[in-house]
């Protein structure tokens, strides 16, 4: 198996999430101690903050984060890019050797997205996923129908693939709603890994700190903030709505959010295609 190493990281953030930075960096520099030289972290306001081995972007106030990942592209010379999220944090050894292998997946198979977050047989099953030969734990996604098979979870892009879905200007929500149709538009392929190469403790949501990243700060004190801890009830509800997803037939994801709607909720995704 042929070995592809040309790949670089970003990282996508903001000014308003700076207070996770210096615990972010901490952690990348223990867990992934043979990381790739080229590591961007992608923002909008001009920082003083400063971390060894890491190129800093910074595109400017107000720019929403295709504007930002569109400015970051111009540096990017790899044919690769690891993507995540600032808030995603690495408390686990990560072995770029198994990156390589990922890549060296997405190569042979012409993937242009690869998510790095593990799936359930169930999910894989509902997913319409189908497994590769010679590449067992990689599965190729059925992207004909459903919502966010891409997303902004941690993920291995073919760099050409983000430069076309960037062309717009949208905000983090509407991005993600909408790459699943661009994927579709551009004939894209796209797969999902089991091997858990990118393990990462989910630090935000909604602006407040999730329950399971405050105790580990409270056992690891390397990041302290002002910031609100979610509420059990909040947290549990969170969990409830994406376990409803996985579980429900698309009619019943569909009444759900239409019930939702009429009492003021707002969904950036559209209803699921029922007709599969």
């Amino acid at each position: 198996m042929e070995q592809h190493e040309s790949f670089e990281v970003i990282i996508s953030s903001c000014e308003r999430f700076s207070d996770l930075w210096d615990a972010y960096f901490c952690l990348l520099d223990t867990s992934w101690p043979d990381r790739p030289d080229r590591i961007h972290l992608v923002t909008d306001c001009p920082t003083e903050k400063r971390y060894d081995g890491v190129n800093i972007v910074c595109a400017g106030e107000g720019t929403e984060i295709t504007e930002r990942l569109r400015t970051a592209l111009e540096q990017i010379h790899s044919e690769y890019i690891l993507f995540t999220l600032d808030d995603y944090f690495l408390t686990e050894p990560i072995h770029t050797a198994d990156i390589r292998r990922a890549i060296a997946f997405m190569a042979d198979n012409k993937v242009d997205f690869l998510r790095l977050y593990p799936a359930s047989r169930r999910y894989l099953r509902r997913d319409g996923a189908r497994a590769c030969d010679g590449y067992p734990g990689y599965y190729i996604r059925d992207i004909s129908t459903g919502n966010y098979k891409i997303t902004l979870t941690p993920g291995i892009w073919r760099t050409d693939f983000m430069r076309q879905t960037v062309r717009s200007r949208l905000n983090a929500w509407e991005y993600e709603v909408a790459l699943t149709p661009m994927a579709r538009e551009l004939n894209a392929v796209c797969a999902i890994s089991n091997h858990n190469e990118f393990p990462y403790l989910d630090v935000i949501r909604k602006g407040k700190l999730l329950r399971r990243a405050d105790r580990y700060f409270k056992r690891h004190p390397i990041y302290r903030s002002d910031r609100e801890v979610m509420k059990l009830r909040d947290e549990l509800m969170l969990g409830f709505r994406t376990h409803l997803k996985h579980i429900l037939p698309k009619s019943g994801v569909n009444q759900l959010k239409k019930t939702m709607i009429q009492r003021g909720y707002r969904y950036y995704s559209p209803l699921e295609d029922e007709h599969r």
